[in-house]
């Protein structure tokens, strides 16, 4: 899988909705984690909304380990 602007390195785990991967990202070669919504999922306006929800909820956490990106990318 490749993601614009990371190194995709493995995949760490996987759910109902969506897959976890490492990945290094290019600009600052720091190890990140990505979540990537199923693509059967995005089909579906009601678990997308869900994925970007989670996500925002997510990002309101304040921890100077996290740091959070919300993007939507299409994958190639």
């Amino acid at each position: 899988m490749e993601i614009t602007g990371y190194t995709v390195q493995q995949k760490i785990g996987a759910g109902g909705m969506a897959t976890a991967y490492l990945a290094r990202q290019d600009s600052l070669g720091r190890l990140v984690v990505l979540k990537v919504l199923h693509t059967d999922r995005r089909k579906n306006p009601q678990d997308f909304e869900r994925f970007i929800n989670e996500a925002r909820i997510v990002a309101s956490l304040n921890h100077p380990h996290n740091h959070y990106d919300l993007r939507h990318r299409r994958l190639r």
